[in-house]
């Protein structure tokens, strides 16, 4: 009898193992329905202002900033507003970056009604006018939903804020055998600076606009000026234009711009070369690619397409075109090329003017 019974346990230790690995399977059976390892879900990154720009101006410190993709989607229906946060910081801490700044939330904008911030396509500015001269502050813009959670900060700017310089004297703009001659005086004369005001180094903002039309103000100088005059050789022949002319200060990192000077209607000379098309971009198509660019200023005759491949550039075009695009078939599939266009001049002449910006593409082909 105690034989049997012994013998019974030893089966039933022998069958313990196939008992749990079944009860394994028919768990696995039975889970949750899904087959193999459970995925990770991954959320998309939230939001965030990473071109927040400060400068100084007469009315205040001018916020600039660009609205992120997110925003602009409005992915969802969520309500998003941009928080402009600023702190204040002691002027002998005035380049300390590490020092920790207290922020504190001073407007709130909603992207759809910005006011009082300005918006120009997915542009926005604000203007700080609570500020006080030799005072550093440091700004940052968050985004938060409608829930009221801070999503992301900006990234940090900071300014110095000098008394603004006076607006050019005595602005003149005379047509010249090579373009536009734009001459200026410095501001009359101010109170004598003291201080960090002593330590900053004028210059100036040259931009440009076509005369009779909505002024559309643009940088014709890469860099601020340091003379009083300057060479707009970029013009369209016999065309008018107007210009303004802006001081600014240059104080350690910071730009402290004044009010401009403004002339009207300078006339180029009618022997220019057209200027080069402004933008020029590249789009793959069929194969081939396709060479777009925006329409110079003033009198063309046509335009010249160039392609350039490591240190060697080609003339595509045997005479000038009308007008884009301008399709590449000799194009080789995966291939690097940057590619430019130039505007001719009417008339027996046909001057070819300057090349534009190189525009790069990859002519990927699978």
């Amino acid at each position: 009898m105690i034989r049997v019974k012994r013998n019974s346990i030893a089966a039933a230790k022998r069958r313990r193992p196939y008992l749990l690995l079944g009860l394994l399977l028919c768990l696995v059976a039975v889970g949750c329905g899904q087959k193999g390892f459970p995925r990770i879900t991954q959320q998309a990154p939230p939001p965030q202002i990473k071109d927040a720009h400060a400068e100084v101006q007469p009315r205040g410190v001018e916020i600039t900033w660009t609205m992120p993709d997110e925003v602009a989607a409005k992915t969802k229906g969520r309500f998003y507003q941009f928080v402009l946060q600023k702190a204040e910081v002691t002027w002998d801490k005035r380049n300390c970056l590490d020092c920790p700044a207290s922020f504190q939330d001073k407007q709130v904008i909603d992207p759809l009604r910005p006011e009082p911030a300005y918006k120009r396509g997915r542009r926005f500015s604000w203007i700080d006018s609570n500020i006080q001269k030799e005072r550093a502050y440091r700004y940052q813009i968050a985004i938060r939903d409608d829930q009221g959670r801070i999503l992301s900060v900006s990234n940090g700017v900071a300014v110095k804020v000098l008394p603004v310089p006076g607006a050019p004297a005595k602005v003149t703009a005379t047509t010249d055998k090579q373009g536009i001659m734009v001459r200026w005086q410095k501001p009359g004369k101010e109170k004598e600076q003291a201080g960090a005001a002593n330590q900053a180094q004028l210059k100036y903002l040259l931009e440009r606009s076509p005369s009779g039309k909505e002024a559309k103000w643009e940088s014709i100088s890469p860099v601020p000026i340091e003379g009083l005059e300057f060479l707009d050789s970029t013009v369209a022949s016999d065309q008018n234009y107007d210009y303004r002319v802006t001081a600014v200060l240059i104080f350690e990192d910071s730009n402290i711009r004044g009010e401009p000077s403004t002339v009207n209607r300078a006339q180029a000379p009618d022997t220019l070369t057209p200027p080069p098309p402004q933008s020029v971009w590249v789009v793959p198509s069929k194969g081939h690619l396709e060479v777009h660019w925006l329409e110079s200023e003033g009198k063309v005759q046509g335009y010249h397409v160039y392609r350039r491949q490591g240190k060697e550039i080609t003339r595509l075009t045997a005479k000038p075109l009308d007008r884009p695009p301008f399709v590449d078939q000799a194009a080789q599939k995966n291939e690097t090329y940057f590619y430019a266009v130039s505007a001719v001049s009417p008339g027996p002449d046909s001057r070819e003017g300057l090349l534009s910006k190189w525009s790069e593409i990859r002519n990927v082909f699978f």
